[in-house]
């Protein structure tokens, strides 16, 4: 029955934190890229979101060890200052009260 089957059903998000998810998803992606690879660039927005503190600096040095080998150019989209410093480039963007994107370059 629907009742006894939903019993059963694991929601990630829920069963072992989202952090799971955001490994998941990324492995997910560099398949994809590996499958594809119609060029050298892959787009994050926001990894790790849901990735525990204390695992990050670890998931960002993978990252960092992955574009170095694979010569893979990572855009990423974060607010995390910790996948920040793993940068070779930051761009800044903020929105002016006037509504007008402006964009810094930051030293990494």
């Amino acid at each position: 029955t629907e009742e006894k089957d939903s019993q059963f059903r694991i929601h990630p998000m829920q069963a072992s934190g989202g952090g799971l998810v955001d490994i998941i998803s990324l492995a997910l992606r560099l398949a994809v890229w590996t499958l594809s690879k119609p060029d050298n660039v892959i787009v994050l927005d926001e990894p790790f979101k849901f990735l525990s503190d204390n695992l990050r600096p670890m998931a960002g040095d993978i990252l960092h060890k992955m574009s170095r080998k694979l010569g893979l150019q990572i855009v990423m989209v974060t607010h995390d200052q910790v996948l920040m410093e793993i940068a070779d480039k930051i761009f800044k963007v903020r929105k002016s009260r006037t509504g007008v994107s402006k964009i810094t370059v930051m030293e990494s």
